[in-house]
């Protein structure tokens, strides 16, 4: 069940109670759109300590409700998550580095109060992001490279596709190399550029190694789950190993 608790203007408020439904997800969108159809910046307050469990048909209602909000979601600025379980902990510490335009806290089961406050303190207005990605000069066509310092813009992401589209055109196979100054997530509005998402899918195909210098550790652990379902070769080294990676490349 889902139920609509009283808060500002700016926070949409929800308390997830024992099992969650197909309609809940719908009156969970509902007043979604209400709320942003009337508020430029949005909150959330999820109090999932009475919940017990998920319908199959509301996991999917509820995929398909999340993917809709993508295009939205640089308009969220904070996440307040009320919950006793550990496993939703973990998960919000590792969707928080992929999303810092969102500051994400969880609160324990009787500090409801305290995610109400943090989630009603609306931040002063976001400066605009400045560009992250550099191009780096290989002089080789059939390799990339690139350093990230701060967080990803879509500007960026026109950066980084563009040289890789021609790359792609002219050689069958190319190598990769990024280096990660300080790598700070990503501007979500990226994930609504088709160029950049086929550009992923295309790159599938002719990336044969990929060179990540200075990851943090859970960039590597996620990144490297993928990299094992895919056809590249991918290999982290610390920042101190930056000889060693372009060395690897050009082996």
């Amino acid at each position: 069940m889902l139920k609509i608790e009283k808060a500002p203007n700016h926070v949409a408020a929800f308390g997830l109670v024992d099992v969650l439904e197909q309609k809940d997800i719908a009156a969970l969108q509902k007043h979604m759109q209400e709320k942003m159809s009337s508020q430029d910046r949005i909150c959330l307050l999820i109090d999932m300590t009475k919940w017990s469990d998920i319908t199959s048909a509301a996991i999917v209602a509820d995929a398909k409700f999340e993917v809709g909000m993508i295009g939205q979601l640089n308009r969220f600025e904070k996440m307040a998550v009320v919950t006793d379980k550990k496993f939703v902990e973990a998960f919000m510490s590792f969707l928080s580095p992929l999303v810092p335009t969102i500051e994400i806290k969880c609160f324990g089961p009787d500090e409801h109060d305290k995610a109400l406050a943090f989630v009603s303190e609306l931040p002063a207005e976001r400066v605009a992001l400045k560009s992250a990605a550099k191009m780096i000069d290989t002089g080789s066509s059939a390799l990339i490279g690139y350093e990230i310092d701060g967080t990803l813009t879509r500007e960026d992401a026109h950066k980084i596709v563009d040289p890789l589209e021609k790359a792609f055109k002219s050689n069958d196979k190319i190598d990769l190399f990024v280096r990660m100054k300080n790598y700070a997530g990503f501007d979500p509005s990226i994930l609504t550029e088709k160029s950049f998402m086929s550009m992923k899918l295309t790159a599938i195909s002719h990336i044969r190694r990929y060179a990540v210098v200075g990851a943090k550790d859970w960039m590597k652990n996620a990144a490297g789950f993928f990299a094992s379902m895919l056809p590249i070769e991918m290999k982290f080294f610390d920042a101190s190993q930056e000889k060693e990676a372009w060395a690897w490349l050009k082996s």
